[in-house]
């Protein structure tokens, strides 16, 4: 059987990269204002904001749960429809909350 090589030979020194230029727009030739774009643009930074500033507070709440499973000693955790399972070495909790099922009494609108 044939042994393999490891490697391509030595190795180049390492270049820095240069990044192309950019084609700048002549004069008079510029984008114009397509405000639909902008507003849209401008929309979706906001949502995205809010997203991130959620996510973090999700973090937070996620470390709490998992530091009180873990002071009470507890991996699975089930009562009135809420499951909260810790998983993958002690750094994930999956929870799962139920929501009562009809009971076949329907209210009155």
């Amino acid at each position: 059987m044939a042994k393999r090589k490891l490697g391509k030979g030595p190795r180049k020194p390492e270049t820095k990269r240069v990044p192309k230029p950019r084609n700048r727009p002549l004069p008079g030739m510029e984008d114009p204002v397509i405000q639909e774009i902008e507003d849209a643009a401008e929309a979706y930074v906001d949502d995205r904001d809010v997203r991130i500033a959620k996510t973090t507070l999700e973090t937070a709440s996620h470390d709490a749960l998992l530091e009180v499973m873990e002071k009470h000693g507890r991996h699975v955790y089930k009562r009135n429809g809420i499951t909260a399972t810790v998983s993958q070495g002690r750094t994930k909790v999956k929870v799962k909350i139920e929501k009562p099922e009809n009971t076949g009494v329907e209210a009155n609108a």
